[in-house]
């Protein structure tokens, strides 16, 4: 039995001693992922967009989504899904351009639009700041490989 047991353990250690990581071990910052919300006919809306991408221009790792929802997205042509409007009600925004930063409602030091995660334009930067100086939960990463054959 010991030898058994000690068999499966020298392979375990081989193993993981020749294993080869696709994630970096080392700790690393969150990135910032911005979800906007805005609308063709939003008058402050290029204002925000510009300060969204000065955010990325500042930051390599920074996520911007665009979502249009609400009064200022209109039907036609049709931007607005019901997925975004379901992401707009639930970071309860109450006016335009708002944003998201990670879905965070417990930012230090920002005041939200209501009571989810919806911020003004003005508080993008700060939020950033503070979700960037947070270290990842999980470095996580997969590989593929597709194999096909013709018969």
């Amino acid at each position: 039995m010991k030898k058994i047991l000690l068999s499966v353990l020298s392979l375990s250690l081989f193993g993981a001693a020749s294993a080869q990581t696709i994630v970096s071990t080392s700790v690393e910052k969150k990135a910032p992922v911005l979800e906007e919300f805005t609308g063709a006919n939003c008058t402050y809306c290029p204002d925000g967009h510009k300060i969204a991408q000065q955010l990325k221009d500042a930051n390599d790792d920074v996520v911007l989504v665009n979502i249009h929802a609400g009064s200022f997205a209109p039907q036609n042509p049709p931007y607005r899904t019901p997925f975004g409007e379901a992401i707009d009600d639930l970071a309860a925004v109450t006016g335009y351009p708002a944003g998201s930063v990670n879905r965070d409602e417990n930012i230090f030091g920002i005041q939200y639009q209501g009571s989810g995660s919806a911020m003004s334009r003005g508080s993008w930067q700060s939020a950033f700041a503070q979700i960037s100086s947070h270290a990842k939960a999980a470095c996580i990463g997969y590989t593929a490989a597709i194999t096909s054959s013709y018969s």
